[in-house]
């Protein structure tokens, strides 16, 4: 999981890049199928809280 997340951010980190609010999260999900960011799509629909953790600590989810 760890290394999916990792990429899943960092695909996210290339998604927003001030185009879309990071935390509008139907925009980020949208923008990154555009993009062809198919893992953080599903990462997103899989594991939202996870998600908006790393938006706004910039850490990986501790182990639950």
């Amino acid at each position: 999981m760890a290394r999916t997340q990792k990429t899943c951010h960092e695909k996210g980190e290339d998604c927003g890049r001030g185009r879309v609010n990071m935390l509008d999260i139907s925009s980020v999900q949208r923008m990154s199928f555009e993009m062809g960011f198919y893992e953080l799509v599903y990462f997103i629909e899989e594991d939202r809280a996870a998600y908006v953790w790393f938006i706004l600590t910039g850490e990986e989810v501790p182990m639950r």
